[in-house]
């Protein structure tokens, strides 16, 4: 049940819950969010402007009887719920989620919390709407030529979500902590920062301004630019915590683009991706993370660094990133000191516990996933000291243990960026 005073959904029933079916769940637990949902569509998106041959061998037939991409189809799916996730106001609500996490060995049709209590819908968010408008606009832009009608759908929520974000941004309540429903208990299932309001403002505009051609969103634009993302120093972000530098490959990739800011921009992101780069190649590992940098899923930062030097290379026409972007992938796919490919199923050791709670209600685990990595942070019931962990040096360490969530997590946005990074090498190798 809509409530419009609070702009929450306080109560869930079947027909409730059925208006937001579909989407992917985001992690090891059952949770839906419209960020990391967005960051997910546009890396598909991305792999299938620059890599198509990666991405276009296994082809699907849609509901219309063509074959397109299998990275399109899965954007596309994930992009149809990100619509279902507007609200009348045309903002966009963050997550979707049971009042607490399923239990760890639940599969989704037994989460107790469910059950008993239904799915709820949180607030309508600054950065939640502009995450969804950036990706939409990004739907439009290229699903135009391949299906019109869904495409228009896109363009169209978008639209009306950006209107809202003036408004949205303003609001100092809006922040992503956790959720009192009044007379309901706390929601505890899950939550993100939302602290990177304006990376995800500058993702909308921009991707608006590249999708439309149109003249007030790329004066928005430039100003947005000059106002907030120079100054604010951030521009290179491709993940669901900072969305900045999916509109900076916007940007310079719109045909209306401002030459002085868009030197600017290429400046800001080749500053960025350089030390990147240099960090890797002078690593004994191989790896662009730094001492004390093995944050939890610390995999999703390096496939975020491959997938910027692998999309900004092609744009231009680069080769200079190439070793780093084999050496990091190398690194996650097992030349690493724990000897374990960092994707599920694959080489001859690989993680076999992922904190993924589909594979431990099952007792079987689902291939194909990237795992978190090392880490110096204490995850779940383990710490570095655990005997069973694999340490590196000091307090990272790797653990392949469903339990621990710091080491064994999974998520979509941290695939996407991997798939990202192997399409790029496996472009490359197609053409010679």
């Amino acid at each position: 049940k809509y409530d419009s005073a609070s702009g929450k959904f306080v109560q869930s029933g079947t027909s409730t819950a059925s208006a937001f079916a579909g989407g992917l769940h985001d992690a090891g637990d059952y949770g839906r969010y419209t960020t990391p949902a967005a960051q997910t569509v546009t890396d598909l998106l991305y792999a299938y402007m620059y890599y198509p041959q990666a991405v276009n061998v296994n082809k699907i037939q849609d509901k219309a009887g063509e074959n397109i991409s299998d990275a399109l189809d899965e954007a596309r799916y994930e992009a149809e719920w990100i619509l279902k996730m507007q609200a009348p106001s045309g903002g966009f609500y963050w997550r979707i989620v049971t009042k607490a996490f399923a239990g760890w060995y639940d599969k989704p049709d037994n989460d107790a919390s469910f059950n008993s209590n239904g799915l709820y819908v949180d607030r309508v968010m600054y950065e939640s709407t502009a995450a969804a408008v950036g990706a939409l606009a990004d739907c439009y832009y290229v699903f135009k030529n391949i299906d019109s009608d869904f495409a228009n759908r896109c363009l169209t929520a978008a639209k009306k979500g950006y209107t809202q974000l003036a408004t949205l941004k303003n609001d100092g309540t809006r922040n992503c902590k956790f959720e009192d429903y009044g007379s309901n208990p706390t929601v505890t299932a899950g939550t993100y920062d939302g602290s990177k309001g304006k990376q995800a403002e500058w993702y909308a505009v921009a991707a608006l301004m590249r999708a439309t051609g149109d003249s007030s969103y790329k004066t928005a634009a430039d100003s947005f630019y000059t106002s907030t993302v120079k100054p604010g120093g951030f521009g290179t972000g491709l993940s669901a915590t900072d969305l900045s530098g999916y509109g900076s490959l916007a940007y310079i990739t719109s045909a209306n683009a401002d030459s002085t800011i868009k030197a600017s921009v290429d400046a800001f992101i080749v500053d960025y991706i350089d030390t990147q780069n240099t960090n890797t190649n002078r690593s004994k590992l191989n790896f662009s993370l730094q001492s004390g940098e093995a944050y939890w899923g610390s995999n999703q930062y390096v496939a975020y660094d491959c997938n910027l030097m692998g999309i900004y290379a092609k744009i231009k026409g680069e080769t200079k990133y190439e070793t780093a972007i084999r050496n990091n992938l190398t690194f996650m796919l097992g030349r690493n000191p724990a000897g374990y490919c960092f994707i599920t199923g694959l080489g001859d050791k690989s993680p076999s516990k992922p904190h993924h709670r589909p594979s431990m209600a099952t007792g079987s685990c689902v291939p194909g996933l990237l795992v978190a990595g090392f880490s110096n942070v204490a995850g779940g019931a383990f710490a570095p000291s655990d005997p069973n962990s694999s340490l590196i040096h000091g307090s990272v360490y790797y653990n392949d243990s469903n339990q621990d969530y710091v080491c064994n997590e999974v998520c979509i946005y941290w695939n996407t960026p991997m798939i990202c990074a192997l399409g790029y090498v496996i472009q490359t190798d197609i053409n010679g």
